[in-house]
């Protein structure tokens, strides 16, 4: 959803990206995966993308009790409720 957001806000990246793909894929053909690695462009796009809209912007895990590890320490983190 980001990808097509950010192309539909760059008219220039959409250009290129549909002359890239226009160039690999002729009129009527279907892509696999093997050809879709041809498009360096769009895989440069869908990188940025991620990098600039992570998939999961941070990850905030606390243990609700404490827990032992298997070398035998005990692990506990203190938390407001």
């Amino acid at each position: 959803t980001w990808l097509l957001y950010e192309i539909a806000r760059n008219p220039r990246v959409e250009q290129k990206l549909r002359a890239e793909i226009s160039a690999t894929f002729p009129q009527g053909e279907r892509p696999d995966f093997e050809t879709l690695k041809k498009l360096p462009y769009l895989k440069a796009c869908m990188d940025e993308t991620l990098r600039m809209y992570p998939p999961v912007p941070f990850d905030v895990k606390s243990p609700v009790a404490m827990d032992k590890m298997p070398n035998g320490a005990v692990v506990y983190r203190k938390y407001n409720r």
